[in-house]
């Protein structure tokens, strides 16, 4: 979540549907900083008592998820379109996206 973003709010109101969090950080915009996940893991630890895990890189965060994940769990990535973004080439790599573009006018 970039830094100029309420990340008490979003916690708050993302937590209620959450079994676990693992919160991170993007690192694919040099424009915009986000939140530190040590700050984001502090903060979410006053809001909840469910079981939360910070980690530094983003595909660390995700694989954690999915290695916990059980087969009919949802992970939800969110917080940032840059995290977002970041991790989806995870499944799209950026030269297969740019290859199926199609420019509308």
């Amino acid at each position: 979540m970039a830094e100029n973003k309420d990340h008490k709010q979003a916690l708050r109101i993302l937590i209620p549907g959450l079994d676990k969090l693992y919160v991170t950080r993007f690192t694919n915009n040099y424009f915009r900083k986000s939140y530190d996940p040590r700050t984001l893991l502090k903060t979410a630890k006053t809001l909840t008592k469910i079981p939360t895990q910070a980690f530094l890189f983003p595909d660390q965060a995700l694989d954690a998820a999915l290695h916990n994940a059980r087969k009919n769990d949802i992970i939800l990535v969110t917080g940032s379109l840059f995290l977002a973004g970041e991790l989806r080439a995870r499944w799209f790599p950026e030269e297969q996206m740019l290859k199926k573009r199609k420019m509308t006018w």
